[in-house]
């Protein structure tokens, strides 16, 4: 955007005490550009962005005024050789006259395709309009050129466009020559926007239909001259990048009603859970999400969970068991058989010594608490049980062994018999009959009978409850894949569409700010365009009390109103004294001196490179005293 237009937007936010608030940054982003809007929507460094600097404002180059000093054309519509239109290149008016099809709009079209390429009077119009165009006599070469001067350059400027031979009408190549400079695009005049700005071409069906074409199209016309297209795209910008956030946002709410309903019906607790995440006002998109994974935790956990602990119960192995009932016997006869041996004896004597110790370090000298010998126990004595000890623990290292290994085994037998699991407790609550295993399970832990060794109880036990383990596994297994199979299908469904709310919420986040922003610059571009206006407004007015000469239509104002598909001129007229805004009670003349009085302000302007303005039958349908207002007014 103009610096100048920026300066502008920029001062107006901050005589509104706009400019310190979030929305006002996406308002100047969106006026310096896409990018800039974008970085500022993700948060990017464009956020952080500095106003416009006031004190040193880019260099602005007025633009460069142009003379019309000749037209030529050869091989174009009613023209075979080159012909020649010589005008005044200066202030001035020049008048070119003649009789019907003596080709006056014809060097009028040629110059309009010269430098636009297109023509307004075949713009609209079928393709037969544009047949034709080539000079049946003289088709080959076909160009239409113009000489111009440019103000503070000595020389002519040459400007051309030339068609190959069979070419259709857009295959033109411009190209101008600067004085003492090669052949070069046509673009280096720097015209492309100001054709469009200051229009100077007024052909005579576009005098025509000017307000015929709606008050919307001139609205467009006439706003373009006041440099304010950039602050309608900004505002544009800031809307298309609303609308798909908001559509987004809508979107997911529309589906969400449908998806409740199927969680409605599902017995299901994930459903419930959902659901009640779901269903108010505000959405908690986490604890939705969460019904999605896998809890691990069976204290109050919900039944699906329970099921799972159930399904996946871990109970004792049969390998295990009987492993274990292996070495249980194999340690029995051992000890039945090191009990008789020497090292048996020796541990069990070193055994009786290192108590009979802790009793003299714990009582002090004294008599024999076994055997009642008076003074039998002191230090004499000690020292010859510490040696007694280490020869006895030598031979008593089997023994040692053999406990280490019993120690072993019944840590085993303590882990296989541990109590059955909590969840057990629960599996009624999903109707799961648990009654089987845990009388199993309470079989297999209890003692051994009388008689009957702990490898024979384990062997006898574990073939029950391994039994009824894979019933009630099997049993929850059922149920578990019952359950999934109504839930899956929902599941993916929810899964989506999380995944799709949370990008709505988060593209959302910045809407109300946008909106902000947009409502502001709509209001702001109101104003400023106002103001632009005004000055070509007045020049209309102006215009029109001499063209009007003994018209009874008074032209009070003319003024641009509203945006976006409610932009529009509003022409207001008096007729008789009586206020009207409507222009259907005038003359065709009185309407073409109207679009007189509005297109000359506009394509005259100062800022218009162009020094020339051509107008094609300019006094169609006016009688002779308007003529005469015209000629004044030119």
């Amino acid at each position: 955007m103009q610096s100048e237009l920026l300066r502008s937007v920029e001062e107006r936010l901050a005589a509104d005490k706009a400019d310190d608030l979030q929305w006002s940054l996406h308002v100047l982003a969106a006026c310096e550009g896409e990018a800039t809007l974008n970085d500022v929507l993700g948060g990017g460094a464009a956020a952080a962005r500095q106003p416009t600097a006031r004190a040193t404002p880019p260099v602005v180059h007025e633009p460069v005024g142009a003379f019309l000093k000749s037209i030529e054309v050869e091989g174009f519509r009613g023209v075979g050789r080159a012909r020649r239109l010589d005008l005044a290149a200066g202030p001035g008016l020049t008048l070119v006259v003649g009789r019907n099809g003596s080709g006056k709009s014809l060097f009028a079209e040629a110059l309009e395709i010269l430098l636009t390429g297109a023509n307004w009077r075949w713009k609209d119009r079928s393709a037969v309009w544009r047949e034709g165009w080539r000079n049946l006599h003289h088709p080959s070469p076909t160009r239409v050129g113009a000489e111009i001067t440019v103000e503070g350059t000595p020389g002519i400027t040459t400007a051309s466009r030339a068609w190959p031979d069979g070419a259709d009408l857009a295959a033109g190549v411009a190209t101008v020559r600067k004085p003492g400079g090669k052949q070069a695009d046509l673009d280096t005049l720097g015209w492309a926007g100001p054709l469009e700005t200051y229009r100077p071409f007024l052909s005579y069906s576009e005098l025509g239909s000017m307000l015929e074409a709606g008050p919307t199209e001139l609205h467009d016309r006439l706003s373009n001259i006041l440099g304010l297209g950039e602050l309608e795209h900004a505002q544009q910008l800031l809307k298309d990048a609303r609308l798909p956030r908001e559509k987004a946002l809508v979107g997911v709410t529309k589906r969400l009603p449908a998806l409740l309903a199927k969680l409605d019906g599902l017995l299901d607790e994930r459903a419930k859970r959902a659901r009640s995440a779901l269903g108010g006002k505000k959405w908690d998109l986490d604890l939705a999400e969460g019904v999605l994974g896998r809890s691990t935790d069976v204290a109050g956990a919900d039944e699906l969970v329970v099921l799972r602990a159930l399904a996946g119960l871990a109970v004792p192995q049969a390998e295990e068991v009987l492993s274990l009932a292996e070495t249980l016997e194999s340690l029995d006869a051992r000890r039945k058989v090191l009990a008789a041996t020497p090292a048996g004896q020796a541990h069990q004597i070193a055994g009786l010594l290192r108590s009979a110790m802790d009793w003299h370090g714990f009582h002090g000298d004294g008599d024999c608490p076994v055997c009642g010998r008076t003074a039998a126990m002191d230090e004499a004595w000690r020292e010859n049980a510490e040696k007694r000890i280490a020869e006895l623990d030598e031979l008593a290292r089997e023994a040692r062994e053999f406990d280490a290994e019993a120690r072993l085994a019944s840590d085993r037998a303590g882990r296989l018999s541990a109590a059955p699991p909590s969840v057990l407790a629960r599996a009624g609550e999903v109707s799961i009959d648990a009654g089987p295993l845990l009388a199993a399970w309470h079989g297999f832990v209890a003692p051994p009978a009388d008689g009957v060794s702990l490898a024979d109880h384990l062997i006898a036990a574990i073939g029950p409850q391994i039994d009824a383990a894979d019933a009630l596994k099997a049993q929850a297994t059922s149920e578990v894949m019952r359950r999934e199979d109504l839930w899956r299908p929902i599941a993916i469904e929810l899964a989506v569409w999380l995944s799709d709310a949370r990008d709505a919420q988060a593209a959302a986040e910045p809407v109300a700010n946008l909106e902000s922003a947009e409502k502001w610059l709509k209001q702001a571009a109101v104003a400023i365009r106002q103001r632009r206006f005004e000055p070509i407004a007045e020049k209309a007015v102006e215009y029109w009390k001499v063209l009007r000469q003994q018209s009874s239509v008074e032209l009070d104002r003319v003024i641009l109103e509203g945006t976006g598909p409610s932009r529009h001129v509003t022409v207001d007229v008096t007729i008789d004294g009586q206020k009207n805004a409507a222009l259907a009670v005038m003359s065709q003349g009185e309407l073409h001196a109207i679009a007189l009085s509005l297109f000359l302000p506009r394509a005259t302007l100062p800022e218009s490179p162009f020094r020339f303005v051509v107008m094609d039958d300019p006094v169609q349908s006016m009688d002779p005293s308007r003529v005469d207002g015209l000629a004044r007014v030119l």
